[in-house]
């Protein structure tokens, strides 16, 4: 069954209605701002912080899509300026034996080989992992060239399985020596920290 018609009289009567409603609405509007100064400013206040709010987002994003690039330009300038240095300090141990980090590759001791044997057998390094290495031990090959009297002892430590350690982690290394001369043993033990500081010239200027 079809729906009953809308009459157009009635369409007409209700449109006419709606018109002098929104003009009486203007009305009322404009006699609110005209006779109440401070009801003009409000809305007037109000009508300013819709457009501002508006504006904002669309200028914050103007902002960001002009100094992006140039803000990432500037980070990869300064990161690509940073230079890694090796840092190294003694946490705990005696002075002898004194311990550098040569190269990456090994330790450079004052264990004079000439006087002092280490035992392989029962000395060892632990990395911050907590894994085991053993020493080979080689004598330094500058004071070899330079016929030195002193011959200081190379470290190298050596994993389980044969392979030389490839690098040394960040953090603190426990070393455990068993040293010998004249039939007398000293057991030492140290601990040493390594580190990287990232130096940038840009940032931290011309060294000293």
């Amino acid at each position: 069954m079809m729906g009953r018609a809308f009459p157009r009289a009635s369409f007409r009567r209700v449109a006419r209605r709606k018109v002098r409603l929104a003009g009486t609405l203007a009305h009322q509007s404009c006699s609110f701002r005209s006779q109440n100064p401070d009801g003009q400013r409000l809305l007037s206040q109000i009508e300013s912080n819709h457009e501002t709010g508006l504006a904002a987002p669309r200028a914050g994003h103007e902002f960001l899509m002009k100094f992006t690039p140039i803000i990432l330009v500037g980070l990869a300038a300064l990161l690509s300026g940073c230079i890694p240095l090796r840092q190294e300090a003694r946490v705990k141990g005696p002075n002898h034996p004194w311990l550098m980090l040569y190269d990456e590759r090994y330790l450079l001791t004052d264990i004079n080989l000439n006087r002092e044997t280490i035992n392989t057998n029962q000395s060892y390094a632990e990395s911050p992992a907590g894994k085991r290495y053993t020493f080979l031990v080689q004598p330094h090959q500058y004071d070899i060239t330079q016929k030195r009297d002193y011959l200081s002892a190379e470290l190298h430590p050596v994993a389980a399985d044969g392979s030389l350690l490839g690098g040394w982690r960040s953090g603190i290394w426990s070393f455990h020596f068993v040293l010998e001369t004249n039939r007398t043993t000293q057991i030492i033990d140290h601990q040493w920290k390594y580190w990287f500081f990232y130096y940038n010239p840009i940032i931290h200027g011309a060294p000293n």
